[in-house]
């Protein structure tokens, strides 16, 4: 795909894409298993931030804060369904033509049943795996919106590579019979951090407690 190339969808306008130099030629071995040929070095297409167009409308109106809250409540479906493995739901949060992306990993899932299959094979790929998104931004504009999500997601792969990444969703949003859907979702990583994790996902407590333990520590040097 030609790195200045728009994506055109749903009739919204496109983000585009600009050439990144600096782009982790090692991103998608560490972040994600590569699902598509990774492109040339310093050639890694990542998202350029999304321009609002015109003035941020104020919350007056019911309709305004439904959307907001219903939009917001979209972002919050997507990471609660991938992060217990609810495929079907995860796929059902994005209009049928909808697009998926990571530009430095060169993966790309267009529409639903390529959506949840591919999300599926990615978080196969982990060991345990862990993301929080934080409220960003949210432009309605009548029956589409955009809008940003800050991310952080911490884990360890299969393979025993860690991540630790923070970075944007950049969003487009579409009003369907449904509700409002994703008409695409791009991550673009900010920080990663690939330090060896010391921590487990097998979490066992001491049903005692750190003080009985250490009443008994006491008791035995006596």
């Amino acid at each position: 795909m030609n790195a200045a190339a728009p994506i055109r969808h749903c009739g919204v306008s496109p983000i585009t894409f600009a050439a990144r130099p600096d782009a982790p030629d090692s991103f998608v071995d560490v972040l994600y298993p590569p699902t598509r040929p990774a492109a040339p070095s310093g050639k890694s297409p990542m998202p350029s931030s999304i321009t609002f167009a015109g003035e941020r409308k104020p919350m007056r109106d019911l309709q305004t804060i439904a959307d907001r809250v219903e939009i917001e409540a979209l972002r919050g479906e997507h990471v609660d369904a991938a992060m217990i493995g609810d495929y079907d739901r995860f796929a059902s949060l994005f209009t049928r033509d909808a697009v998926w992306r990571i530009p430095p990993a060169n993966v790309e899932f267009s529409g639903r049943k390529e959506i949840r299959a591919g999300i599926e094979r990615l978080q196969g790929a982990w060991e345990f795996w862990v993301q929080t998104v934080h409220p960003g931004t949210i432009q309605l504009d009548g029956d589409t919106a955009t809008g940003r999500e800050s991310i952080f997601e911490i884990g360890r792969q299969r393979d025993g590579r860690s991540v630790v990444m923070y970075g944007l969703f950049h969003d487009r949003y579409q009003r369907t019979p449904d509700g409002w859907k994703f008409t695409e979702r791009v991550l673009e990583p900010r920080y990663l951090d690939t330090t060896a994790l010391t921590g487990s996902p097998h979490v066992t407590w001491d049903p005692a407690g750190p003080e009985a333990a250490n009443t008994s520590s006491t008791e035995e040097t006596r």
